[in-house]
């Protein structure tokens, strides 16, 4: 069975009438702006699996959020600006998403910029999501942002605290300028006993890929 369009231009080709025309081509014009299309299983997969982590943007949820605070071109052009704008909102009913949002956003500048001031935000915003004071406002154990937000807030520590090379990480106590104020960093270094061996280099275990073993460390 044809399409209404493709019986309308079937029919205006046998007419002589230029009005037939006009109208076949406005309806073939009309496609809906909103559709649904089936992918395949790996397309599925990276779509429930992507944020900024996996694929260097954000994730669904935190484009969603932008859209619907009409938000995504401002963030493009001016995402300090944003991200403080998503902050101030914060105490609202919507905290959680906020928060994970806000690390989200947070760590995609911070990639972009390599401004590791961001990266630590990010960590601050991953881990109040985490452990909100209102427990209620979390969704349970089954939520698929608890896994990312984790990551979040690893690789933000791990980045935010990079060495000036940027192979190791520096713990050492210190204060760091942050976007909404100082962060004290507090040391003790009776925590920096293994084994009877004072440790003194730390670097990110993500950052290196195991030869001969299976065993790989996820933190």
């Amino acid at each position: 069975m044809q399409s209404l369009p493709q019986l309308l231009i079937l029919w205006a080709g046998r007419s002589r009438s230029p009005a037939a025309w006009m109208l076949s081509i406005l309806l073939t014009g009309c496609v809906s702006p909103i559709g649904v299309n089936r992918i395949s299983l790996q397309e599925a997969n990276r779509s429930l699996n992507s944020n900024v982590l996996t694929t260097g943007k954000v994730g669904t949820e935190a484009n969603q959020f932008l859209a619907r605070l009409n938000l995504s071109e401002r963030y493009q052009e001016d995402p300090v600006g944003t991200i403080a704008a998503i902050h101030s909102g914060l105490g609202q009913a919507d905290e959680t998403g906020r928060l994970f949002v806000l690390a989200e956003l947070s760590f995609a500048h911070a990639q972009r910029t390599r401004n590791r001031s961001y990266f630590l935000v990010a960590a601050e915003y991953s881990w109040q999501f985490l452990f909100s004071q209102n427990a209620e406002l979390h969704d349970g154990r089954y939520d698929p942002r608890v896994r990312t937000a984790m990551d979040l807030y690893n690789r933000g520590v791990t980045e935010g605290l990079a060495t000036g090379t940027g192979v190791g990480v520096d713990l050492s106590a210190r204060t760091i300028a942050l976007p909404y104020g100082p962060l004290q960093v507090t040391v003790d270094p009776s925590g920096f006993r293994f084994g009877g061996y004072q440790l003194e280099n730390f670097v990110s275990l993500a950052d290196f890929e195991v030869r001969g073993l299976r065993n790989r460390p996820f933190f």
